[in-house]
């Protein structure tokens, strides 16, 4: 994270190195106020409506569905959470396991000089399925570590093995093809 944050993240790593089991103390939340500011600016919020959310959003989106896709084609509900329990939420354990990833799209999203949301963006953004990247020590890319990473977690969830490791590496820089620049 250090390195495409391009600030100091000490506060950061003290508020996740506070993390416990089941957030009680919600410091994911706590970390996400802090962190994205750190990406986009001091000014920038979550809830603004801006084409720079906009990306994110679809990112995010983008991201969910392939993991909601590997739950599915093994068999498991998505709607039934670990952290994520909302009722009106179909994608809870989707929402959860799609955690590791989300860096991908905001390295990315904070590499454009985004001014509108348009289509170019939304191309990059599921290119990024594409983006080559390290998993578990393995080569790979992003489309094809996911369903690995789905599921080592459901075996783990499912009790067919006592421990997971979980290693994702990107890049410095996320890969934007032809998409640098102001778009």
């Amino acid at each position: 994270m250090a390195q495409f944050v391009k600030a100091p993240i000490e506060n950061l790593q003290q508020e996740l190195d506070q993390l416990e089991f089941n957030d009680i103390t919600n410091r994911e939340a706590v970390v996400a106020r802090r962190y994205f500011p750190l990406i986009f600016g001091d000014d920038f919020s979550r809830s603004d409506l801006t084409p720079i959310n906009a990306a994110l959003n679809y990112g995010y989106a983008i991201l969910l569905s392939i993991v909601d896709q590997a739950i599915g084609v093994r068999g498991y509900l998505t709607c039934l959470g670990i952290h994520h329990v909302r009722t009106d939420n179909a994608y809870n354990l989707g929402s959860d396991l799609m955690e590791p990833f989300r860096p991908i799209i905001d390295q990315w999203v904070s590499q454009q000089k985004i001014r509108d949301f348009t289509p170019d963006i939304k191309y990059g953004l599921v290119d990024l399925l594409n983006v080559a990247m390290t998993y578990n020590g393995q080569q790979t890319i992003l489309r094809n570590a996911i369903p690995k990473y789905v599921g080592h977690c459901l075996d783990y969830l499912a009790g067919a093995v006592e421990t997971i490791q979980v290693e994702v590496e990107i890049p410095n820089e996320v890969s934007s093809h032809a998409l640098n620049g102001t778009v």
